[in-house]
């Protein structure tokens, strides 16, 4: 890895629009592999959405009752 004080900014910029588009690249590889399992197992998809939403809905639920205190009778 070089010095970044040795970089020019151009290099520099080149650098970070070359690594952008690489993770670009990357991410829509990412994407395209989730959309595939999703049209070869959509039913398995669904469910698994399902679940991950119930178990996050219970999370929010749970925790905001801890958060939000009732007022204590007196």
């Amino acid at each position: 890895m070089e010095d970044i004080r040795k970089i020019s900014l151009d290099r520099y910029k080149e650098q970070m629009i070359e690594s952008v588009e690489s993770a670009k690249r990357e991410m829509e590889k990412g994407v395209e592999n989730v959309k595939s399992g999703i049209r070869e197992r959509p039913f398995e998809s669904v469910a698994i959405a399902a679940g991950a939403g119930l178990l996050l809905g219970a999370a929010v639920a749970f925790i905001g009752g801890r958060v939000i205190k009732k007022p204590s009778k007196m």
